[in-house]
């Protein structure tokens, strides 16, 4: 019974809506005047898909300008960068960088054209790599000049220089502690500048330092050569006393070079020079009085041998007679101011013509010897006396020695040869042809000699 009521009021429900629709239709007055609700609300939800359809627009602005290419200028500007980059030396220092920035760049070049957005990343990517060799270029660039300037530091140190030019390192080492501030702030370009500055200025006292030290040793290297001079010349025994001054004042111009006080060994090195000096001229004249004295006894020697060779008699034409009127004289306190010293080459020796030619020469050699002798050069005083005394000495072989006469004894009659034996002749039987020569003209035959006959006995070489 409840089932078929509900069936009957679904169906009449039904009805009465199809019954309202077919209503509605027919009558449009009744539309007007009452709307239904239904009608009053559904026009109002349609607008937003306009609103949705405005924004679309809107976003393709947007696209179109991402799609922009890269303009010349922006290129210019990387392309600065790189330059700056490898005028900073990050070709050398920072090579993969720098190679890394010219490849970025020159692939944002080729897809500006069709890829203006990844041409786009391709350049920022080359900013940061030639911004990167830039910088890390210069931090090397600054260890290594900080590098060098430490050593530089450190051979000044070691040479004294804070002793010896102390305003000077510290005007040097200002730019390296500001390079050191500049480093540690990472400012790599100002910090490499103010080591580079450092660095000329402690060049510049490195070879001040240098050009001290080398005439500091140059100068204590003379000294001892003019001390060896010195001591071989004979110091030792002439000039003891300024010998010992020029040691002195050496050992301690070393020391005080040693111990960086410049000043104070300039001057013990200059004593020890002029005392040196000293001690050579000292030597030197002691020598040259030494020399005078001997050129002065080999002069008066040989002159007193010449005046006795000259004064011998010899044999000619069977005659006897002087060799040569000479008579040495010598006045050793002369002096000579003109002229040059006798030429060394001008010494010789005159072959033998005669007797009385050799004597002659020999004069000449000894006026040779004064007249150098007069002039200081006793040197050359000595080797013409010398020359002037073998002379004379050679000629003692054809002087005569004596005169014997032939006697006439039945148990031991004279002989060249028994002359010859005679002590106060010869004392050797072997020397009788020195006796036959020098008297041929009255020995026609050496066996035969008659009483009375008087033969000059010639003195032996």
């Amino acid at each position: 019974m409840k089932k078929v009521n509900v069936y009957h009021i679904s169906v009449i429900f039904i009805l009465m809506c199809l019954m309202c629709f077919s209503c509605k239709k027919a009558t449009p007055e009744v539309v007007e005047e009452t709307p239904p609700p239904p009608q009053i609300t559904e026009p109002v939800a349609p607008p937003p898909p306009p609103q949705e359809e405005e924004k679309l627009p809107a976003e393709e602005p947007v696209i179109e300008q991402q799609k922009e290419k890269i303009s010349d200028t922006q290129f210019k500007e990387i392309e600065d960068l790189i330059s700056k980059a490898k005028e900073a030396l990050a070709d050398i220092y920072d090579k993969e960088n720098f190679l890394n920035a010219k490849k970025n760049l020159n692939d944002a070049k080729t897809l500006n054209e069709t890829d203006p957005d990844k041409a786009a990343e391709l350049l920022d990517l080359a900013r940061k790599c030639a911004e990167d060799a830039y910088y890390n270029a210069y931090k090397a660039r600054a260890l290594e000049k900080k590098q060098e300037a430490d050593r530089l530091i450190s051979d000044l140190k070691a040479g004294g220089i804070e002793v010896t030019n102390k305003e000077q390192f510290d005007e040097a080492m200002n730019p390296y502690n500001e390079g050191t501030t500049f480093f540690d702030e990472e400012n790599y370009p100002s910090s490499y500048a103010k080591y580079a500055e450092s660095v000329d200025k402690l060049k510049e006292l490195s070879i001040i330092q240098k050009k001290m030290r080398q005439e500091s040793e140059s100068k204590i290297k003379y000294i001892q050569s003019l001390i060896r001079k010195a001591e071989k010349l004979g110091a030792a025994t002439y000039a003891s006393e300024e010998l010992s001054a020029a040691k002195e004042n050496l050992n301690n111009g070393i020391q005080e070079y040693k111990d960086f006080n410049f000043d104070n060994s300039k001057q013990s090195l200059e004593q020890a020079e002029k005392d040196a000096i000293a001690a050579i001229d000292k030597t030197n004249k002691a020598l040259a009085e030494k020399k005078r004295l001997e050129a002065l006894k080999a002069i008066r020697k040989a002159g007193k041998s010449l005046e006795r060779a000259a004064g011998k008699e010899t044999l000619k034409n069977g005659k006897a007679q002087k060799s040569l009127d000479y008579q040495f004289e010598f006045e050793e306190d002369i002096e000579v101011n003109e002229g040059n010293a006798p030429n060394k080459s001008s010494i010789e020796e005159m072959p033998i013509s005669s007797y009385q030619k050799i004597l002659e020469r020999a004069v000449d050699y000894i006026e040779k010897a004064k007249e150098a002798y007069y002039k200081a050069d006793y040197e050359m005083a000595i080797k013409y006396a010398e020359i002037a005394q073998r002379i004379a000495d050679s000629y003692s072989g054809v002087g005569i020695k004596t005169y014997y006469t032939v006697k006439l004894d039945t148990k031991k009659r004279d002989c060249l040869w028994r002359i010859s034996e005679y002590s106060f002749i010869y004392n050797n039987p072997f020397y009788w042809p020195m006796i036959w020569k020098t008297n041929k003209d009255e020995i026609l035959n050496p066996d035969l000699i008659y009483p009375g006959q008087v033969f000059a006995i010639p003195e032996l070489d």
